[in-house]
């Protein structure tokens, strides 16, 4: 894919998650787009308040926001979904959103120059899956937030957009396929039939994206830097949705 030499030239931009997949992928390519990176995996207000005062501290004003942490939980209906699994899931992939969106938006009022941020959802956050009721509802509350900040602070010259990958190659969506392997197993071993797991699981009837691959970590990265750009000076309070084409059919 096409790297943007010196797009973001003197630039900062401080990205969540970007150990593995997407957040990697997106810091790899923000780095040779000549941008100052800046990485951090957050889960409580501190953490946040932390980060941004080092960042600000060495780089200065940071006008541009990833985040990009979050999880997903075990394939388990809503009947039997666990009160500890559900608030694992809200606190990291909503709350530390929100305690991220509301320190970079402080940051970014002080120094009063606009700027970007991009929260990553999925298609998650644009319809449902079953037996992933906690993964869901987290996404759809990241579509939620977006808007919202969209909303407020458009006249500030500060947008908010999000993201929404699909069947990309990255540990989150291993580990998924693996967590459903797993549920399998603990139903064979409780003596329950699992016909009607699998049927459930695959009602939509599909099993790939119609473009006939999955996508990999550095497509979903390209999208999430033009939101960034200055050539999405427009854009803001939306979803776009990177599947290949999952949710039109």
């Amino acid at each position: 894919m096409n790297i943007f030499k010196e797009r973001f030239a003197g630039k900062t931009i401080l990205i969540t998650g970007a150990t593995s997949g997407i957040g990697e992928a997106t810091a790899l390519r923000a780095a040779a787009e000549g941008a100052n990176v800046v990485k951090g995996d957050l889960t409580n207000e501190n953490d946040v308040v932390r980060l941004i005062k080092t960042a600000e501290g060495k780089f200065g004003d940071i006008q541009l926001f990833v985040n990009n942490a979050g999880v997903a939980s075990d394939p388990d209906r809503v009947d039997e979904y666990s009160t500890e699994q559900w608030l694992r899931i809200m606190d990291i992939n909503v709350n530390a959103v929100f305690y991220c969106c509301r320190e970079e938006l402080k940051h970014l009022l002080k120094h009063d120059k606009g700027g970007a941020i991009v929260n990553l959802s999925s298609v998650a956050g644009v319809r449902a899956f079953p037996s992933a009721c906690g993964y869901v509802t987290s996404k759809h509350a990241i579509v939620g937030l977006t808007k919202a900040i969209a909303m407020e602070y458009a006249h500030k010259n500060i947008r908010c957009n999000s993201t929404g990958p699909c069947s990309s190659s990255t540990p989150l969506n291993i580990n998924s396929s693996l967590a459903y392997g797993r549920k399998l197993r603990q139903l064979i071993d409780a003596g329950i039939d699992t016909e009607e797991y699998i049927d459930e699981w695959m009602c939509c009837g599909k099993m790939q994206a119609p473009m006939g691959r999955d996508c990999v970590a550095d497509e979903q990265a390209a999208v999430i830097l033009f939101l960034l750009s200055d050539d999405a000076s427009y854009i803001t309070g939306d979803q776009i949705v990177v599947d290949g084409g999952w949710v039109v059919y």
